[in-house]
């Protein structure tokens, strides 16, 4: 029996969650954003880099974490997680976490030392290269993004064939600089593009957005691999997330 991780990257970090199965939710989740879809695994092992250029942001912010699964879809714990040869401590979500700093555009290598729950296995994932968005500038009125469509965004390389935006209406802090927005939902909006460093925004794609506000964007790149390792599939990954607060108009 598979267990379920439901890959959603918002514009923060990825997040492990553990709770017992039902028919609907075999295993736990694990929340990223991107591409919306189901993986099927019985492990997933992750690194992140998040380059923030928003209003409180720390940058850059490294998260690496592991987890694991039993056939009953319940989190265990292998012998030893070790990352780039160091140690990765079991943490109290039920996870492996780690906010040590990588070194990115190059080869994050896990290795696994396992037990009856989870086998024994030593594999990497190329990572991409660190990057960052160009345009818009932070809060510069003169970028800011036309719900209608036409406003540019331009990014420096992560190395990929592609990459994710993610659009996301920051309903508190907008109604925080200025009191007359009433909306407090967070609609958001995604896209996958070839990775050209530069993107158009279509008409239509940020139509259900409010016509003000701070709108926050962010360019997720990512790498992965499955692998099997005693009829257990790992899921290996490796991501660098870029991001910037701007304002949209009508």
């Amino acid at each position: 029996m598979k267990k379920v991780l439901v890959s959603v990257l918002i514009t923060a970090l990825s997040f492990v969650s553990c709770k017992n199965p039902t028919d609907s939710d075999v295993g736990k989740i694990i929340h990223t954003f991107v591409s919306g879809g189901v993986t099927y695994a019985d492990g997933i092992l992750e690194t992140v880099l998040i380059n923030n250029s928003t209003t409180g942001g720390t940058s850059p912010q490294y998260i690496s974490q592991g987890v694991f699964y039993n056939s009953s879809g319940y989190c265990v714990q292998a012998d030893t997680v070790r990352l780039q040869s160091n140690v990765v401590d079991w943490h109290s979500t039920q996870a492996y976490l780690s906010n040590s700093s990588l070194t990115y555009n190059t080869y994050h290598v896990w290795d696994i030392d396992g037990n009856s729950d989870v086998p024994t296995f030593k594999d990497s994932v190329l990572a991409p290269a660190s990057f960052t968005i160009t345009t818009p500038i932070l809060l510069n009125l003169p970028d800011s993004i036309s719900k209608g469509g036409g406003g540019s965004i331009a990014w420096t390389s992560p190395g990929t064939d592609s990459v994710t935006i993610v659009f996301v209406y920051e309903a508190l802090m907008s109604r925080t600089i200025d009191n007359s927005i009433t909306h407090t939902t967070y609609t958001n909006a995604r896209v996958t593009v070839a990775n050209t460093g530069t993107y158009t925004i279509p008409s239509g794609l940020l139509s259900s957005f409010p016509s003000k506000g701070v709108l926050m964007i962010a360019i997720y790149a990512y790498r992965d691999k499955t692998i099997t390792v005693s009829t257990k599939q790992q899921v290996l990954r490796s991501a660098v997330v870029a991001q910037v607060e701007t304002f949209i108009k009508s």
